[in-house]
Formats: structure tokens, sequence, C-alpha cells
């Protein structure tokens, strides 16, 4: 009995797997992969885009301190909040606008918009 389980379940998977199969390598055909590398830095994360491709982001220069970015039409744009030791866009709307958030020097963390 519980072999002609495991076969059953094990046939199943088999027919699931053929039926997405063909879904699964279109999507796959489909999709363009852009790496996003800001220059000089040690990491890079986007973190935020709209509907025009704009990218928000942060990357890391140190292991200890962020900067923001906006990504538009291929160009970088640093974003850095005066005064703060980090600073990381996080979203952006279909009007150019970026929210994010920073850290003071005294380590307190702050929201921002512009």
């Amino acid at each position: 009995m519980r072999r002609n389980l495991s076969l059953s379940l094990f046939t199943l998977g088999l027919v699931a797997i053929a039926l997405i199969a063909p879904w699964v390598h279109r999507a796959l055909a489909t999709t363009t992969f852009t790496p996003i590398d800001f220059a000089g830095a040690i990491e890079t994360d986007a973190l935020g885009i709209n509907n025009l491709g704009q990218i928000v982001g942060e990357r890391d220069e140190s292991k200890r301190k962020a900067h923001g970015f906006l990504l538009d039409g291929g160009s970088f744009s640093a974003i850095d909040f005066p005064d703060a030791f980090t600073t990381s866009a996080i979203g952006i709307n279909n009007l150019g606008q970026i929210v994010g958030m920073y850290g003071g020097k005294n380590g307190h963390a702050q929201e921002w918009a512009c």
C-alpha cells in the first residue's frame, strides 16, 4: 500500500514538472538580468524601482558606511543626507520623489523624503 502511494506521488510530481517546465522556460527566456554596480563600491543594493525604471538603493564603500544612490537612464547619482553617517534611498515613486533613511553620527536613525 505504501509503495503504491509513493509511486502515485512520484508520478504526480513528474506530471506537475512536465506541465510547469514549458512555462518556466518561456519566463526565463524573456527575462533580462542587469548587474547594478556603483563604481568604487564594495556592494551595491537596489532597494526600490518605479514604473519609469529609475532605481534607488544604497552602496557601501566600506563595511561601516552606506551611501544612497539613484540610477536613472544608466547614470548614477550619489545621495548623501547632510551631516549623516549613513544614507539609504529605499523607495521612489513615478514622480521621481525619493524616500529613505539616514543615520546620524549619534547613532539615531531618521527618515527623509525629497
